[in-house]
């Protein structure tokens, strides 16, 4: 529902006047009416453009724009990432229906990208494919498997001990781009599945050992249990709990595997090496190498897309696009050459491509979505400058 108060909520919020409270409302209705346009007649002909001045003055103590590199500034901490959120919000209800089309516009998207949601392909041993997401007919199809269970947030939760460990098979689960997903394994672990990644498993586990394997990104809230490890094998390396919840980051199109330990203990080996981690730290292996190098993690730009955030720390545009790119599902394009930009910021996940790309576009390159393809421009010279 619009707020009543609105046009004095949006005035509080240019002027830096709103509380955290009036904030928040704001953010609200953004996420409610999910970016729905306004239109709104200017009474003066430079009342629109004036308008559009006074947001991105406002926008502009955060933001700053450079060539090499250019800079999304994070906000205070007690608005977040909800801060850039509410700059779109702001930028939505005044979208303004001008029959004079701006100079400055930043980003010009000729079709739309939703979000990502919870989704997910489950195939069973036995070959069947079910679809999974949060209202679909897969997820009732799956009351009839008597080992799984549909969790209250449509998770999936293998039940244990509900297998003969005689009749061992195998599941595999899969998100693709624009979708995440978790699931319950039989041992109790959890596992949070980041789009594009995979997962397989066994409907039970026996043993000396508890093994997975997964490509892509996932994270594992290990049930520790010493008389049989859990093993996550992935890209040639194994991944060892040793009681443990940890962050892998495999996806083939990056230069480097991550694994970052949130808690507890864990070990990476392969065929060469082999490193105890502790709790903030992270083991890098370089595509190609067996190499294990430890580092301090930074763990909240591990955990960012679990918490429902892009979160950007001197990332090359060129690799911030990767992520964005999975999560609404778009190829990414460059014409010409790829610019040497970097960001730092926090954004919502839940939001319309347009809008993020919208932020963005502040950073003197165009985007545009045709069909599934992300199109990135370099903004020309007599663009760059916003009057």
């Amino acid at each position: 529902m619009r707020p009543e108060n609105l046009d004095e909520l949006v005035a509080k919020y240019l002027d830096g006047s709103a509380t955290q409270q009036e904030r928040e409302l704001l953010n609200n209705w953004f996420r409610l009416e999910q970016l729905k346009p306004y239109e709104w007649e200017a009474e003066h002909p430079d009342e629109e453009s004036n308008l559009k001045a006074d947001i991105f003055d406002a926008i502009e103590q955060n933001i700053r724009l450079t060539r090499q590199p250019a800079v999304i500034r994070r906000w205070p901490r007690y608005v977040a990432a909800a801060s850039i959120i509410l700059f779109v919000a702001a930028g939505s209800f005044f979208y303004l229906q001008s029959k004079k089309q701006t100079a400055y516009q930043s980003a010009t998207v000729k079709t739309d990208a939703l979000p990502g949601t919870s989704g997910a392909i489950l195939t069973l041993a036995n070959g069947q494919r079910v679809v999974l997401g949060k209202s679909g007919s897969g997820i009732q199809s799956l009351k009839s498997v008597n080992h799984i269970q549909i969790s209250s947030d449509s998770a999936i939760v293998y039940n244990k001990g509900a297998v003969s460990p005689s009749s061992i098979a195998y599941n595999t689960l899969t998100t693709p781009n624009g979708r995440q997903f978790n699931v319950i394994l039989p041992d109790g672990t959890k596992v949070w599945m980041n789009a594009g990644s995979t997962l397989q498993y066994p409907i039970t586990f026996s043993g000396r050992e508890r093994i997975v394997k997964l490509s892509g990104e996932a994270y594992f809230e290990v049930v520790h249990n010493a008389k049989m490890p859990f093993k996550v094998m992935v890209n040639g390396q194994s991944v060892n709990d040793i009681g443990t919840a940890f962050n892998i980051n495999s996806y083939t199109d990056e230069p480097v595997m991550a694994v970052t330990l949130v808690e507890g203990s864990a070990s990476i080996s392969n065929n060469t090496h082999n490193e105890l981690l502790h709790p903030g730290e992270q083991a890098v292996i370089k595509a190609g190498s067996d190499n294990i190098k430890l580092v301090q993690a930074d763990i909240e730009m591990a955990m960012a897309w679990k918490n429902g955030l892009f979160h950007f720390e001197h990332a090359p545009l060129n690799s911030a696009l990767r992520q964005i790119a999975r999560w609404y599902d778009l190829k990414v394009e460059y014409e010409g050459k790829v610019p040497d930009i970097t960001i730092d910021g926090d954004i919502y996940r839940d939001v319309k491509a347009s809008q993020l790309f919208a932020i963005l576009g502040r950073l003197n390159v165009n985007f545009r979505i045709e069909g599934n393809k992300l199109i990135v421009v370099p903004k020309p010279k007599d663009m760059e400058k916003i009057d």
